[in-house]
């Protein structure tokens, strides 16, 4: 029958060496995209929009705040204050803009306890902005309602996420 020469033989196996090589390659970079992808998507989900109305939203510890920032607008830095940030869009013809709102919430921890919080609106050029406080201990898991109101004309909208602190 047909006999293979020790050359061919060679010459296949590196061919597929290289092959299962580049196979690993592409599997590698496609495990790490999906641990990468979810976490991206992730932190760009911090919006919900409702008609022409776009709220984002943010919760960190104040100690990511720099200090002059913090002394700006009056929040304590610490390892046990967290900060919640809210901003407003009304998409229009042109692109977006910055609008008032009310906003109103609370945080709730896992033993019930329940902070309301207060906004302060900061406005800044085009910037149009709420900030509010609010305490927590390490590990602390924290479940925040907040109602945004854009305009008299529009429902609210209704922001629920959770998010765990950690002392710094």
């Amino acid at each position: 029958m047909f006999k293979q020469s020790n050359f061919s033989k060679t010459y296949l196996y590196s061919q597929d060496s290289s092959v299962s090589n580049k196979l690993l390659q592409v599997f590698t970079i496609v495990v790490l995209m999906l641990f990468y992808l979810p976490n991206t998507y992730a932190e760009e989900t911090n919006s919900k929009t409702q008609g022409d109305y776009t709220a984002h939203y943010s919760a960190f510890p104040s100690t990511f705040l720099k200090p002059e920032i913090a002394k700006r607008y009056n929040i304590p830095r610490s390892g046990t204050t967290g900060v919640i940030n809210i901003s407003v869009q009304h998409k229009t013809n042109t692109g977006s803009e910055a609008v008032t709102a009310k906003v109103s919430g609370s945080a709730v921890n896992l033993l019930q306890q329940k902070s309301t919080l207060a906004f302060n609106e900061v406005k800044e050029q085009k910037a149009i902005y709420y900030l509010a406080t609010f305490p927590y201990s390490n590990e602390e898991i924290l479940h925040f309602n907040i109602s945004v109101t854009a305009s008299e004309k529009s429902s609210p909208i209704s922001i629920k996420f959770t998010k765990k602190f950690y002392k710094d």
